[in-house]
């Protein structure tokens, strides 16, 4: 997972907040603590609106682009060596 990304483009999976939109001085403080519950997203489209840039997910939600957590850069299964590596087996 790349945090905190400043570029997005159409059909990138994105980790949100289970619950949005929340206040940015929340969401920082959660996410800083890393105890927030998240949830993956498809992105269909990115866009301006106001000066701000949003994401439009698969599911229909407009969210700001701040309060993308981090866009998934490969999803791992059993057959990777980092999966063992990781002890994701003991999960």
């Amino acid at each position: 997972m790349k945090e905190n990304p400043k570029t997005l483009k159409n059909g990138d999976m994105v980790l949100l907040p289970r619950s949005c939109p929340l206040s940015i001085f929340w969401f920082s403080k959660i996410s800083f603590i890393e105890k927030l519950p998240l949830k993956i997203f498809t992105i269909d489209n990115v866009f301006h609106k106001v000066g701000v840039k949003y994401i439009k997910t698969r599911e229909g939600l407009e969210i700001p682009l701040e309060y993308v957590y981090g866009v998934i850069i490969k999803i791992i299964d059993k057959n990777d060596a980092i999966f063992s590596e990781l002890h994701l087996e003991d999960l």
